[in-house]
């Protein structure tokens, strides 16, 4: 996405955000309700913009999820990108600690 995001977590399960740039590398945060987490879990995430990104619910906690997504300066589809195998093996080469997580979260190239 070529813009920023704020995502907030509502209600339901918890979700692990894996997020990906070049300025922060991989990273996993999780989004959810601070009162049920003893502080692991935040109630909302700024996702800056150009991050690659995959949220992974835990359905564990809940069978459902309700979370939200602000974009600034406003969502439009041309703004938005699924990586390609082009793109994960890219992104895999200048993070390798990430390649796992691409290979489980990206979509298979059709």
């Amino acid at each position: 996405m070529e813009k920023d995001e704020l995502w907030h977590h509502h209600e339901g399960a918890s979700v692990s955000l894996h997020l990906l740039d070049d300025t922060q590398g991989y990273r996993v945060v999780r989004l959810g309700a601070v009162s049920d987490s003893g502080g692991s879990e935040r109630p909302s995430v700024f996702v800056p913009a150009g991050t690659w990104q995959a949220a992974v619910p835990h359905y564990e906690q809940a069978s459902y999820v309700l979370v939200g997504n602000t974009v600034a300066p406003g969502f439009s589809f041309s703004d938005w990108q699924l990586a390609d195998g082009a793109a994960i093996e890219a992104l895999s080469a200048r993070h390798p600690d990430a390649r796992d997580a691409l290979m489980r979260y990206a979509r298979a190239p059709r």
